[in-house]
């Protein structure tokens, strides 16, 4: 599998190397390098961070991501959503919940039915 993405970073190297010069920079080639570099060193891939980082902490996978959750809620919550967009999003809501019991209603087959039909195909 290695040797496959080695052949497509090869590749992409060459795109880069194209951008890099209509753009008058090195940041695509500098990617691509850094992605080689992933492929030699396993410990510069995302997941093996993640790992460094429970280890150094001492944490299990469900405290790390318990902890990160958190973070992440407490972020969004101290974030204010704007008027227009919390509106959108209520009406887009209401309309959803409105389709789904018109659905309900008019539907012929009970629930039951649906399910042996849904399991028989």
């Amino acid at each position: 599998m290695r040797d496959c993405a080695i052949g497509i970073l090869n590749d992409i190297k060459k795109v880069a190397e194209q951008l890099d010069l209509a753009h008058r920079t090195s940041v695509y080639s500098d990617s691509v390098k850094l992605q080689c570099r992933k492929l030699h060193d396993d410990s510069l891939t995302p997941s093996a961070r993640l790992l460094r980082r429970m280890a150094d902490n001492n944490e299990s996978h469900i405290a790390f991501t318990l902890k990160q959750t958190q973070l992440f809620a407490k972020e969004f919550a101290s974030q204010v959503m704007a008027v227009n967009i919390e509106r959108k999003l209520l009406a887009s809501a209401e309309r959803s919940l409105a389709r789904q019991r018109a659905l309900e209603q008019n539907t012929a087959t009970s629930f039951e039915q649906f399910l042996a039909a849904y399991y028989q195909q």
